[in-house]
């Protein structure tokens, strides 16, 4: 462990730990923010007070554009808004407070923070022949008991009344999607 002689690296090393355990002290990794909604947080600092600073959020998901957000104040905390306007993915985020006396910026904290989507908004990334394989294994039962299914594949609707034939169509697709091989029978065993 490296020994500080003189006072001033000593509090340096201070400001760098105070620092770095206020940035893992922040609301936003509290929070579950979810793209295409609407929410807030707020963020409490006691070196940075409502009444000398205004703060920015900046949030930036890959190559999309940045997101900034201009937080409101409420007594001594700093109250970060959102509306419908988060990206999903994981987002780099800054903190930065401009002194309201001199418009001197300073980066405070920064990390990286998870927006997650809302599941009604994710594309089905299944391919159309495993869409209909999973309806006509999920309408098999429902011929089992004894209810006649409808199903629309490639666009035509098929009715299926016995469990032979949706088996069968259940097979095609199966093979197709090459879920299931043919066994390839050796001559020499005939």
């Amino acid at each position: 462990m490296k020994s500080y002689n003189n006072t001033k690296q000593k509090q340096k090393v201070y400001l760098l730990m105070e620092k770095l355990l206020n940035s893992f002290m922040l609301n936003i990794y509290n929070q579950n923010l979810f793209a295409g909604t609407k929410g807030s947080w707020s963020e409490y600092f006691q070196d940075y007070s409502t009444s000398e600073y205004n703060l920015t959020v900046l949030l930036k998901c890959a190559n999309k554009p940045t997101l900034e957000i201009i937080a409101e104040k409420d007594g001594d905390e700093f109250v970060i808004k959102y509306d419908n306007n988060l990206i999903d993915g994981f987002n780099n985020f800054q903190y930065i407070l401009t002194r309201i006396d001199n418009s001197e910026k300073i980066v405070a904290y920064e990390g990286i923070i998870e927006i997650k989507s809302i599941l009604s908004s994710i594309d089905d990334s299944r391919s159309e022949d495993q869409r209909i394989l999973d309806e006509l294994i999920s309408a098999r039962l429902r011929i089992a008991k004894r209810e006649y299914v409808d199903i629309t594949i490639n666009g035509k609707a098929t009715r299926f009344k016995t469990l032979d034939q949706i088996d069968r169509e259940i097979m095609r697709y199966k093979k197709k999607l090459g879920l299931y091989k043919t066994p390839i029978i050796i001559q020499a065993f005939k």
